[in-house]
C-alpha cells in the first residue's frame, strides 16, 4: 500500500507541475474570455483527480513517522516521510494558488478561469511577483469587468464578497458608495479593503501576501477635497464633475496653490457659468447653497440683490459671502483653506470723502436726483467725483462704487445718500481708494 501511495503522491506532484507552468501567458492584469476546449476540460478532469488523491495521500502522510523510508513501487527511488510532505506541501501551496485565483474569476467575473489566465495569475503569485492587491487591481481593472457597466452599489457589494469574502453591512456599503458618489476612482475604494485586516486574513488563508493598492489620482488623495469640489460642480454648474477637472481642482487645492475662495470665483465666473446666463435672483439662490450650504432668507435675498444691483459686480458678492461665518465654518467642516477674493485693482491714494444727497443745499440747482450720468442717484452705488471716466468703478472702504457724478475734484469722493441728516452725520472722512478689479 506504502508503495502505490508514494507513487500516487509523486504522479500528482507531477500533474500540477505540469498545470503550473506558463503556457503563452498573459500580460499581467489581462483578462480575456476563452472559450472552453477539449483540452482545457481533461485538464480539469485530472485536476480533479489528483486533488482527490492528494486528499488521500496528504492524509496517510500525516501519521507516517519522520525518519521511516518508504520505496516506489519500482523500487528505483527511497524518500524518507519529511521528503514526501515538502512534495505534500508544495501541492498544497498550488491548489491554495488555485483557490484564490478561481474565485476571482468566479466572483468578479462571474466565469470559471480559461487556462492561460489561471496559469499567468497563479505563477504570478508563486515566483512573488503578485500579491492579492494586484490581483484585485487587475480583475476589476480588466476591459472585461469595465464592460459589465456594474453600478456603484452592485460594484460595493461585489468587493465585500470578493475581498471581504461577506456580504455588506448596510452602514458600511452607504459610505462607500457615497464616496464613490462624491468622485473618488473606483480604486480608492479598492485600496481601502484591501487594506483591511478582513483581506489580511483571507490572503493568510491562502497562503499569500496581501500588498497594497497605490493611489495615483489626486481625486484620491484627500476625501474631503474631492466632496468640497464636487458640490461646487454639482450646486455651481449643476452637474456631476468631470474626472479630468476633478483632478486638477482638487490636486491644486491638496497642493496649496488653490484655496476655497478661488475655486469659488473659478466656478462662478468660468465661462461654463457664465454662459448659463442665469438671473442674478438665480445667482444669489446658488450662492447661498453652495457657500451658506442653506437656501436664502428673504431678508438677507434683497439686501444681496440690492448689493448686486448697485456694484455690478458679481465678485463683489462672492467676496462678501467668502467672510461670512458660515462659509468659514463650511471650509472648517471640509478641512480647506478659506482664503478670500480681491475686488481691488489699482491703487489710487488716500482720498478725502465727504457725503451729499439730492436736496437744494447739496446739489443747488440739480437738486432733482438726476446724476451727470443721466442716471437716478442711488445709495449704496453712486458717488461723485471729477477726474476720471464716468462710469468708473472704484472700491472705497471695501464697497464697490460707481462715479456717476460731478461736483468735486479729483481726490475727493462725495458719496450720495437718501437723507440729509445721514451726510450730516457722514462728516468728513479719508479712505484708501482702490480701482474695483
Amino acid at each position: 500500500m506504502r508503495k502505490r501511495l508514494i507513487s500516487k503522491i509523486l504522479a500528482v506532484v507531477f500533474i500540477f507541475n505540469v498545470l503550473s507552468l506558463p503556457v503563452n501567458a498573459e500580460e499581467p492584469g489581462t483578462i480575456e474570455t476563452i472559450e472552453d476546449t477539449e483540452e482545457t476540460k481533461e485538464l480539469e478532469l485530472i485536476e480533479a483527480s489528483a486533488e482527490s488523491e492528494l486528499i488521500e495521500a496528504s492524509e496517510t502522510i500525516e501519521v507516517l513517522a519522520e525518519t521511516e523510508v518508504f520505496e516506489t513501487a519500482d523500487e528505483s527511488i527511497a524518500l524518507r516521510s519529511s521528503e514526501v510532505s515538502v512534495l505534500v506541501s508544495e501541492f498544497k501551496t498550488t491548489n491554495d494558488l488555485y483557490g484564490f485565483v478561481t474565485r476571482m474569476y468566479t466572483l468578479v467575473l462571474g466565469r470559471q478561469p480559461d487556462s492561460t489566465g489561471y496559469t499567468n495569475w497563479t505563477g504570478q503569485l508563486k515566483n512573488g511577483t503578485a500579491e492579492g492587491a494586484k490581483l484585485i487591481s487587475g480583475f476589476y481593472n480588466s476591459s472585461e469587468y469595465t464592460l459589465k457597466n456594474t453600478n456603484n452599489s452592485s460594484f460595493v457589494e461585489n468587493c465585500y464578497q470578493t475581498i471581504l469574502n461577506r456580504n455588506s453591512d448596510s452602514t458600511g456599503k452607504a459610505n462607500w458608495v457615497e464616496a464613490l458618489e462624491a468622485g473618488v476612482s473606483r480604486n480608492y475604494i479598492l485600496s481601502g479593503f484591501v487594506n483591511s485586516s478582513e483581506f489580511a486574513n483571507l490572503c493568510k488563508s491562502y497562503g499569500i501576501s496581501k500588498g497594497s493598492i497605490i493611489l495615483t489620482e489626486a481625486r484620491d488623495k484627500n476625501i474631503n477635497t474631492t466632496k468640497f469640489v464636487q458640490r461646487l460642480y454639482q450646486n455651481c454648474l449643476g452637474r456631476s464633475a468631470d474626472t479630468s477637472g476633478l483632478n486638477n481642482w482638487t490636486k491644486a487645492v491638496n497642493n496649496g496653490s488653490k484655496m476655497a475662495a478661488d475655486l469659488v470665483v473659478g466656478f462662478y465666473l468660468s465661462k461654463e457659468y457664465t454662459n448659463k446666463k442665469t438671473s442674478d435672483v438665480d445667482f444669489v439662490e446658488s450662492v447661498y447653497k453652495t457657500m451658506l450650504n442653506r437656501a436664502s432668507d428673504a431678508s438677507g435675498k434683497v439686501n444681496w440683490l440690492n448689493a448686486l444691483s448697485n456694484s455690478g459686480s458679481r465678485k463683489y458678492i462672492l467676496s462678501r459671502f467668502v467672510e461670512s461665518n458660515e462659509f468659514t465654518n463650511l471650509c472648517k467642516q471640509y478641512g480647506i483653506t478659506k482664503g478670500s477674493i480681491s475686488i481691488v485693482g489699482k491703487y489710487l491714494g488716500e482720498f478725502k470723502l465727504t457725503a451729499y444727497c439730492a436736496c437744494s443745499l447739496c446739489c443747488g440747482q440739480w437738486a432733482d436726483g438726476i446724476t451727470a450720468s443721466g442716471t437716478i442717484a442711488t445709495q449704496g452705488r453712486t458717488i461723485a467725483m471729477a477726474g476720471v471716466s464716468l462710469g468708473t468703478k472704484l472700491v472705497v472702504d471695501g464697497v464697490i462704487y460707481t462715479v456717476e457724478d460731478r461736483g468735486t475734484p479729483y481726490g475727493h469722493i462725495d458719496i450720495f445718500m437718501n437723507k440729509h441728516n445721514e451726510c450730516i452725520q457722514f462728516g468728513v472722512k479719508s479712505a484708501k481708494v482702490y480701482m474695483a478689479n
